[in-house]
Formats: C-alpha cells, sequence, structure tokens
C-alpha cells in the first residue's frame, strides 16, 4: 500500500465508493474503489439457480458413474475405470471453474476456501482454480 494513504474514507453518498485518505486529508481519486449494488432477494436467488443448475450435473454425473460401477453395468478394469473417472473430473472442473468466474463475488471466495482445503474437493477442480 502506498505509504501516504493512512485511512478509509467514509462511503460516498451513494453508499458504493470507499476512497483512501492521504496523508493531507483529500482522498487520491486512483485510491477509490466503487462496489456493485446489493443484490435483491429474486437476484440472490437467480444466482443461487444458476450455480446450482450447473453443479448439480457435475454432482449426477459422479453419482451416475459410481452407480454404473457398483451395479456391474459397465465393466472396466483399474485403468479404464481411472480413465473414465479422469474425464469427469476434467470436465466437472472446467464447468465449475467457469461457473465461479461467471459468477463472481461469494462464489469466487467460496471457491478459494475449497481450493485452500484439497481434501474437501476433486484434485482437477484444485489445478484449475490454483
Amino acid at each position: 500500500m502506498d505509504p501516504d494513504v493512512v485511512a478509509v474514507a467514509e462511503s460516498n453518498t451513494a453508499g458504493n465508493e470507499v476512497c483512501f485518505i492521504g496523508e493531507d486529508g483529500a482522498a487520491a481519486a486512483a485510491a477509490c474503489v466503487e462496489f456493485p449494488p446489493a443484490l435483491t432477494p429474486l437476484e440472490r436467488a437467480g444466482r443461487a439457480l444458476k450455480f446450482y443448475s450447473r453443479v448439480i450435473p457435475v454432482l449426477g454425473a459422479y453419482k451416475l458413474q459410481q452407480t454404473k460401477i457398483d451395479a456391474g453395468l459397465v465393466k472396466l478394469d483399474a485403468e479404464e475405470e481411472q480413465a473414465a473417472w479422469a474425464e469427469i473430473d476434467e470436465w466437472g472442473s472446467a464447468r465449475i471453474a467457469e461457473t465461479i468466474n461467471d459468477l463472481k463475488g461469494f462464489y469466487v471466495k467460496t471457491g478459494q476456501v475449497c481450493v485452500a482445503s484439497a481434501k474437501s474437493i476433486l484434485v482437477a477442480t484444485t489445478r484449475a482454480n490454483g
């Protein structure tokens, strides 16, 4: 952070901009950040629906693959099974990464938390979101 920036000013009258104040008490235009307006409940619900409509097919693909293997509907040797899982991993991780990047905000932060814990998310998704 620039050494002459010492404090954060109050939001402007629109309530969506925060500026940093220098030692001279003036706000530098380049040090202002404008935030988007808060979403309405309907907009938040729409974003959640968009997220789940993209993620549920990925989860379904994993469940379907596991069910087919468990029921003996597909006969795969160990190498073929590994390749089948890897294909779902790559497709699913790309789809989830794209969804997170499209929705931004809360979803990016949640994705970062998930990536930080490799135990709780697919290895391919961790690679895709770095």
